[in-house]
């Protein structure tokens, strides 16, 4: 069983109950080892969560799961967050945290980097 982060000391109840049920429903409880048919291999799993404080009452959560065969064969590796505004408890997406075009500026500086790492062979 892996838990999920709660947060603490909201002083408003129903606001932390509010964070705290976005947060328990954002991230599964669940783990990908149980999913796993096979019980004879040596399975490892790692789960770390991360959490950074963007300021202006904005969390950013982010869950890193890890999931490798005999401490060697990588089988999974997944990264993905929540930001959330712990003072409303407000879900945003990543284009609510940005000006207007800034989503379509970074979504654009993403696009070069990765297309950069395969050597420029991607098409659009």
């Amino acid at each position: 069983f892996i838990s999920y982060p709660q947060i603490a000391g909201i002083s408003d109840e129903s606001i932390a109950r509010r964070v705290n049920f976005w947060i328990e429903d954002y991230f599964e409880s669940s783990t990908k080892l149980k999913q796993i048919e096979d019980k004879n291999q040596n399975f490892k799993e790692d789960v770390k969560y991360d959490i950074t404080y963007l300021g202006k009452e904005i969390i950013s959560i982010c869950k890193n799961h890890h999931l490798a065969k005999n401490n060697d064969t990588q089988l999974f590796d997944d990264s993905h967050g929540l930001n959330l505004n712990f003072k409303r408890a407000k879900i945003y997406e990543l284009r609510d945290l940005f000006k207007p075009n800034g989503f379509d500026a970074l979504n654009k500086i993403i696009l070069e980097k990765v297309n950069k790492a395969c050597g420029n062979g991607l098409d659009e």
